[in-house]
This record gives C-alpha cells, structure tokens and sequence, in this order.
C-alpha cells in the first residue's frame, strides 16, 4: 500500500494541533493542514484531509485509504492482499505471491501469474492462458 507525498510526506514541517477535544473515549485532534484525526478507544485511528481523503488504521493492521475520486484501497494485513475498488465497479486483488488479479465490471478477469503467465476469463466463463 502506498501513501501518496500530498499527505503523507513526513518531510515537511511538523503539522501543529490547532484544537484536540474527548467524547465517549474518542480523542479528535484538529490540524493546521485541515486534517483531523479521530483516536478510538478500540485503538481504531482514522484521518482525514479536507479534500476528501481518508485513510483508517485498524487495530489488526488492516488500513483502509479512500480517495477523493471515490477509488477504496483497503490493505489486509495478516493475508498480505491488496484491493482496490474502483468508481467504474472494477476490482483489483494483488497478493503477497506477486499474483494480481483484474475484476472487470463486466464479470471478466484478468488475472497475472508471478511467473507473467496470464489468465482471460470472459464473460461466458471460457478461459485463455498465454
């Protein structure tokens, strides 16, 4: 999973806490940059940024990252897959092996071996591998 510099870019200066207040066991901290990020008690930490970009830390290690464009990644930790939604309905699955998988809206799949073997599979359910 990557985190894109626009948020995430720790080179820059330290982002100063401009407002930090508790209810029901959540802490929020308010951010110069427009970011907020909620600290649930369930160690639970979610970020957001003004634009529409959030990004949710989970107590397993999953983190999910939802864009403004409306694309979702959510990265499953313990498996080692990524998936990542996309607004046309399409799916993407890369797992930990290096093997990646295509979902097309559509019901087709594409699918890419670590080898680079490839695999269609159409609509229809007949399959191809080059």
């Amino acid at each position: 999973m990557k985190f894109p510099a626009v948020y995430h870019d720790l080179s820059k200066s330290v982002d100063k806490i401009v407002r930090e207040s508790e209810q029901d066991g959540k802490r929020v901290f308010w951010f110069m940059s427009g970011k907020k990020e909620i600290h649930f008690p369930n160690g639970v930490l979610r970020e957001s940024w003004p634009d529409g970009y959030m990004v949710i830390h989970f107590e397993n290690k999953d983190v999910r990252q939802q864009w403004p464009c409306g694309k979702m990644v959510y990265f499953f930790f313990e498996q080692g897959i990524t998936q990542t939604l996309m607004p046309s309905g399409d799916k993407i699955l890369l797992f930990k092996s290096g093997q990646l998988e295509k979902h097309f809206k559509d019901q087709s799949k594409e699918i890419t071996f670590p080898d680079g073997s490839r695999k269609f599979v159409f609509q229809d359910g007949h399959e191809i591998t080059v």
